[in-house]
């Protein structure tokens, strides 16, 4: 049976597609000469690049973890809060990137929703987890 879509709640794996839709966007944006020269592309366009993966990286970590103990939530959770950190620091990246590259604005508005949305989304995972594992906390 299928649910009309303004009736579906987010899927708790929506996280990862979205995660795994920012890398592959993040790198044809870097691999894309009209936006970075090929000349920096070492320099800059690898680091956006790695920095995209590192967020669907960590949130895939933080996905594994089975949780039973409270020792494993804690390493889901800190995976959880180094793929926050990297969405920052892509954000970060890519102020700088338009900034000195003057990428297409209706380029950086989409990639910067696609980031946005996974944030939404993996502090909306996060906060559930907290709530889900409390009772696993020492006490």
């Amino acid at each position: 049976m299928t649910v009309v879509k303004s009736r579906r709640g987010e899927s708790e794996l929506e996280v990862i597609t979205k995660s795994r839709e920012l890398a592959k966007y993040t790198i044809q944006i870097c691999d894309n000469e009209k936006n970075f020269p090929k000349r920096h592309r070492w320099f800059t366009n690898n680091r956006i690049a790695d920095v995209a993966l590192d967020v669907c990286g960590f949130i895939y970590e933080a996905n594994s973890t089975y949780v039973k103990f409270w020792s494993d939530y804690v390493i889901r959770r800190n995976n959880q809060i180094q793929a926050l950190n990297s969405i920052e620091r892509l954000l970060l990246n890519m102020t700088i990137a338009y900034e000195l590259y003057h990428v297409e604005s209706k380029r950086i508005d989409y990639w910067t929703g696609l980031v946005i949305e996974v944030q939404k989304l993996l502090r909306a995972w996060r906060d559930s987890d907290l709530k889900r594992y409390s009772n696993l906390m020492p006490q």
